[in-house]
């Protein structure tokens, strides 16, 4: 048995037996890792807080080779994500976020890039005034660092540039102009594709977000979703949850928050 210490976000948790919580926590230091915090759901000591989605810790923890559950012996709470509880659509948004990532990272692959991706996304959601465009600049950041965004430039049938509307294939991301595309295909407004192209080599806090309705941008979380969901063989099942939610402001006011490109 080794001691460890690192500092980690919480992405998702369940309870085991009758007062055990069991965490996937995303550490700066090896990715995605499994703990166990014994008796945290009746401890009168220590904060249940420190298991649910969003919370930053320092930890101590107990690890056995070839074992992937790591025993938590002593954390710190750094942050919990207070600003974003109490907006329902920002919680959803946090979820869908979180377990995007919880299900589609390694166990033990460290990625720096990842964990500062998160961090960012937890700063900048709770100052999201546009919280769909926030959690679609995410992901877009998050394919980007994955390495598996293609070319959007033109349509990938007939190579026309210019067009009003457009429909993503979900199951490559393949662009198809009015002409090419099918009955079957989800048509998205051509301010989407704009919006997916300014976020591949723009920070969040310089798209003028006034420019990309509510409505156009939930079509391109869908369709990226969708994506996700067949290259990855996962479900999203947050998904529902955050384009069923009503948006918190119509306000078409440039939002503050920020990620990093």
């Amino acid at each position: 048995m080794s001691l460890g210490k690192g500092r980690g976000i919480v992405l998702s948790r369940k309870l085991s037996g009758e007062a055990d919580y069991i965490c996937s926590i995303f550490t700066k230091e090896s990715g995605r890792e499994i703990f166990i915090f014994k008796g945290l759901r009746k401890s009168k000591k220590r904060s249940p807080s420190a298991s649910e989605s969003g919370t930053v810790l320092d930890l101590n923890y107990y690890a056995r080779e070839g074992v992937p559950l790591r025993t938590v012996s002593r954390f710190d709470i750094v942050s919990i994500p207070s600003e974003i509880k109490k907006s329902a659509e920002k919680i959803f948004a946090l979820y869908y976020i979180f377990e995007i990532a919880d299900k589609t990272t390694g166990c033990g692959d460290a990625d720096e890039g990842i964990y500062n991706l998160l961090a960012s996304a937890l700063k900048g959601l709770s100052k999201a005034e546009e919280v769909i465009n926030f959690t679609l600049f995410f992901i877009i950041q998050y394919l980007k660092i994955q390495g598996i965004l293609p070319q959007f430039s033109e349509c990938s049938s007939c190579g026309d540039p210019d067009f009003r509307s457009y429909s993503l294939t979900a199951k490559n991301l393949k662009i198809l102009c009015p002409c090419c595309c099918s009955r079957e295909d989800k048509v998205l407004h051509r301010s989407s594709l704009d919006f997916l192209k300014l976020s591949i080599k723009e920070k969040y806090s310089s798209i003028d977000h006034s420019r990309f309705p509510y409505e156009n941008m939930t079509g391109l979380l869908n369709v990226l979703t969708d994506f996700i969901e067949q290259y990855f063989s996962i479900t999203v099942k947050s998904k529902d949850m955050l384009l069923n939610s009503p948006p918190r402001s119509n306000s078409s006011k440039s939002s503050t928050a920020c990620l990093p490109v």
